[in-house]
């Protein structure tokens, strides 16, 4: 299949890194909780927070290097 080693699209990257970051977070909270419910509640719940702050330390990297490429 040609072009299968190459590099991934941007969004099919972020694609992957969501899916992936949400089950790491699930099967950790499921093995550390009684409750399915508990365990789903709490993984999704710190999953958020995880994607909350990836955006925060994104969006400051943008903005950082916006402003360093304006002032060179």
């Amino acid at each position: 299949m040609p072009g299968a080693v190459g590099p991934l699209p941007l969004a099919e990257h972020l694609a992957w890194f969501l899916v992936l970051s949400l089950f790491v977070f699930l099967v950790y909270h499921s093995l550390h909780e009684e409750s399915v419910r508990t365990a789903a509640k709490r993984g999704l719940r710190r999953w958020l927070t995880f994607l909350a702050g990836s955006a925060v330390l994104a969006a400051i990297s943008l903005l950082l290097a916006h402003l360093l490429g304006k002032s060179i």
